[in-house]
Parts: structure tokens; sequence; C-alpha cells
């Protein structure tokens, strides 16, 4: 019979364990405690993301009674934006900013969703007391440090809400065990599982596996049916119809503008063996322990977590962009799994615990976990010297970029305390459309024709925009790229774009102002007279 081992047997198991709980206890709050000093000290100091900038400034926008997807564009689905509309709100009404707000949402967030998953599978049977010690610290790296760049990013609140569902789906292998969920936990399993796919609703795999595998163990179809599936759907079902309702342009005009411009990706063989070799090695770890020393009888949890992070790298593999955030839930769900049969484990086998084929395991995917945080520790020291020279000379200046990064603008503008004149966070609209029609040699007539006039009502746009309120600072791509070509070519835009003066590099992009302002920049060095003569 396949189902998971009531608590009293685990604990049994590890009665041999020859290290005292208090010992085990004291050195699992040493090590939390430095995990979240040193994820704390980086996550305070260090510059905010580009993309959580960019959203918090929406949020103030529609605070400020801007229609999201008429008067600002975003291509995510609402909830991007209202997830961090409440710390915007907070940085407005307190002296504290919204991206400090944020922080401490995030650490809310992942560490009070990741307590409720613990609670559950220790009340559940799936997880000891003694276990908690280890997986506690290790829960704590994986959703406070394991990629620090990827922090308060939309995935890392997707992977944490999904943690109570997986738990669940644990539990529900065998329909014998007598330790049944109570109604409350389902309800929070449920939430948190809807809100992970009202992010992105390719996530709906992150459950559908691990409770396709449940329904297996199980043998039966009624674990599709419980009361936490019900409502995660009815969740989803709900939000779905509301997004319908009350935003019809991110159907009418976001959902075709991303099917035609979005679509370019990498190839199979570069998204699993060159941009993202970690998850390889620690899936073939996660595999070696699941069928060693982790059997699905004796640890559920580990498998249901292995399935829920199978289903986060369909996601990233469907994706196909292969950026850090976009993999970084499945690399954290595998770790996890990991953890949980290390913890299980290394406490069974303490007394008597020699080198072999299991310790060496464990150490080696310890050691790759750690690896990815020192290979993408990535601080973004914000400019000061630089943000304090541009306020000297405009204290809240109109900012704009031509640029297809969003990082060009953001989090500059924000530190600045300027206003972003776009409606967009970047010309994506004009660069993604350029190069899916550089890259992409099968591109119909009809999808070539929509591209070039969204990219024709884009630029008219800009020209607008520029000639009704011109930037005071323009910040652009750190080299010319042909992606902008559309924007630097066009005359009209070309002749505006020629009264800015490039006065600053930085590796995230150069910064020009306008004629007027050149000559308060004291000491700057000009690099060219304009941003056209630096392209040329």
């Amino acid at each position: 019979m396949d189902g998971p081992l009531p608590a009293p047997a685990i604990d049994t198991l590890n009665s041999r364990v020859g290290t005292s709980v208090s010992g085990l206890h004291a050195g699992s709050v040493v090590i939390s405690t430095v995990i979240l000093a040193v994820s704390a000290w980086h996550m305070f100091t260090s510059g905010t993301h580009a993309d959580v900038s960019w959203l918090l400034t929406v949020g103030e926008r529609i605070m400020a009674g801007e229609r999201l997807y008429v008067d600002v564009v975003e291509n995510n689905p609402p909830l991007s934006v209202f997830l961090y509309l409440p710390f915007g709100w907070l940085g407005s009404v307190t002296p504290v900013l919204a991206e400090h707000w944020t922080v401490m949402g995030t650490y809310v967030w992942t560490i009070g969703f990741g307590t409720v998953a613990l609670l559950m599978s220790e009340r559940l049977g799936l997880t000891t007391s003694r276990e908690r010690w280890i997986l506690v610290p290790a829960g704590l790296y994986v959703l406070t440090l394991l990629m620090p760049p990827t922090f308060s990013q939309r995935e890392h609140f997707g992977v944490a809400s999904a943690l109570p569902l997986l738990v669940l789906a644990a539990c529900r292998m065998d329909l014998k065990n007598d330790l049944r969920p109570r109604l409350v936990w389902s309800a929070v399993a449920g939430v948190g599982a809807a809100i992970t796919m009202m992010f992105k609703p390719h996530y709906a795999l992150v459950f559908l596996f691990p409770y396709l595998l449940a329904a297996g163990t199980a043998r039966s179809v009624r674990v599709l049916f419980t009361p936490e599936i019900l409502i995660a759907a009815i969740a989803t079902v709900l939000h779905g119809v509301s997004l319908w309702r009350l935003y019809p342009e991110y159907f009418s005009q976001i959902v075709p503008l991303m099917l035609d411009v979005y679509l370019f990706r990498h190839s199979l063989v570069t998204l699993v063996l060159v941009m993202n070799w970690i998850q390889l090695v620690l899936g073939v770890v996660l595999a070696a322990l699941m069928m060693s020393v982790a059997p699905r009888r004796e640890n559920p949890l580990v498998w249901a977590l292995a399935a829920g992070a199978f289903g986060f790298y369909c996601t990233f593999l469907i994706i196909g962009k292969g950026w850090n955030y976009h993999v970084m839930p499945a690399l954290s769900l595998t770790a996890m799994a990991i953890a949980v049969a290390g913890a299980r484990w290394i406490l069974r086998e303490w007394a008597s615990l020699s080198i072999g084929p299991p310790l060496l395991t464990l150490v080696m995917a310890a050691s790759v976990v750690f690896s990815l945080t020192i290979l993408t520790w990535n601080r973004f020291e914000p400019p000061h010297a630089l943000v304090a020279r541009l306020r000297a000379i405009a204290p809240n200046p109109v900012v704009a970029s031509v640029s297809g990064h969003i990082g060009a603008g953001f989090p500059l503008v924000r530190m600045l305390r300027g206003t972003w004149l776009e409606r967009t966070c970047s010309d994506w609209i004009v660069a993604w459309g350029y190069t899916t029609l550089l890259r992409d040699a099968s591109v119909d007539a009809a999808r070539r024709a929509r591209i070039e006039d969204r990219t024709a009502a884009s630029l008219a746009y800009k020209i607008r925009m520029w000639t009704a309120t011109p930037p005071d600072i323009v910040v652009l791509d750190p080299e010319p790229t042909a992606s902008t070509n559309p924007l630097t070519d066009n005359p009209e835009f070309a002749s505006i774009l020629a009264g800015y003066t490039v006065v600053h590099a930085e590796f995230w992009g150069r910064v020009a102002l306008k004629e007027e302002l050149v000559s308060a920049w004291e000491g700057g060095s000009v690099m060219a007279s304009s941003p056209g003569a630096a392209s040329d």
C-alpha cells in the first residue's frame, strides 16, 4: 500500500538519532538567523529589480487614476500589478519607501506560506518535529536567498503560495490515511494555488502533475475532486470572469500583441544544456535520492515537491526565454525536495552515518545549490552619485528611454523621484516586434502587417508624447542595437533625439540630457554631440 507513514512510526525510526534535540534546535536557530541576516542585508541595501520597480510605478499610476492596459500598458495579468499596490500605497502614506515595503511584504508572504506548509506537513504525518530543525533553515535559504536577483518577483510569491497545496497532494496519495486535512487548510491551499496560477496560467501544471501522481498512487480519481482542488478551480474561474469583465483590453489588445511579438524563444537544447544546466544536475540528484532513500511510501512529500518542480520546469521550457526568474520556481521546489529527502535520511542514519553514495549525493546537491546563489549573486548597486548629480540639475525630472530593455529606465526613474513619460516600461513593442521579424523567416504576411502596424502606432505615440512633454533625461542602450532601428531611423524622431546629449554611461545604459540641462552638468564627460552621433 502506498502512502505516508504516520508520524509516530517515523519518530520511532528517528529514535536512534544520537544528536540531542536541543543541539539540533540551537544549530537550526543559528543557521536560520545567519541566513535571514545575509538575505535582509542584501535585499534592503541593493537596488530594486527593474521588473518590480516598474510594477510599483504602474500601481502608483493606477492609484492616480490611469487605466490599466489603456493609459499604461503592462504585458502581464492584472494580479502582477495588484500584488504591489499595497506596497506602493504604504510608500505614499509613510516615510518608508515602497521598495522597502515590498521587501518586507515578500518576507511576510514567503515565510508565512512556508510556515503554514511546514505545520501542515507535520500535522499530516509527512514530516516530524525533529526534521523541522533541518527543514526550517533549508526552507529559509530557498525562499529568501537561493537566487537573490529574483527576490520580490511574481514568481517568488508564486512558489511560496504553491507550497500548501503540494503538501496536501502528498497527503492525498493514500485515501486510507486517517489523518485528513482540515477544511481551513484546504481553503488556504486552494486559494494559494489559485494565486500562483493567476500570475501565470501555465502554472496549472505545477498542481496537475502532483495530483495526477496522487490519484495514481491512491488508485482513485476522487483525489482530483478534493476540497482544495475545487476551491482552487472556483477561485481561478472567478478571477478569469472578473478579468474578462473588468479588463477586456487585456484579451482584445495585450494577448494578441503578445502572441505576435513574444513568441521568439531559445532552442530546447540551449535551454536545457546551456541556460539551465544547474536544474539538470539537481534533477538527476533528486531522482537518485527518490529511488534510493526516499521511496514514495516513506516520503510522499518528496515526490509531490518533485512533481511540482517538474511542472514549473515544463513552464520554463514552454515560455522558452531562459531568464533566471523563469526557472527559479523549478529550482526552488527541486532544492526543497532534496532537503526533505536529506533530512529524513540523515536523522535516520545519524548513529551509523558513513561516507557513501547517499551522503556524497547530498553534499553535491548542497554545493550546487550554494553555487547557484554565488553565480546569481548580482547586487543592483544604486548609482547614488549619478542620481544625486542628476537631481541637482533636475529635481523631479521627466524621464524616458529609447531601449527595448526595462533596465534602461528602471529603477533609475524611481530613484530620481521622476515621472516616467512612457506608457510602457520600455520600447519592447517595437524592439520585440522588430526582433521577431529579423529572427523568424516564417512570419506570415498577416502577422508581419500587424507587427508593422503596432510599430508605427508606438512610434507615433512616442513622437506625440515627446513633442508635448520633452523628457529631461533619456536613457539609451549601452551600445546602439538594431532592435530600436525603427525608432532611430525615423527622421522625425531622430530630429527630436538630436536635441539630447549623452553625458554619462553605465553598464545598463547611456544617460542623455536635453540641451538646456547640459551646461548644468558639472564636470560631466560629453561622449558625443547627440545620441545619433553616438550611433554613427
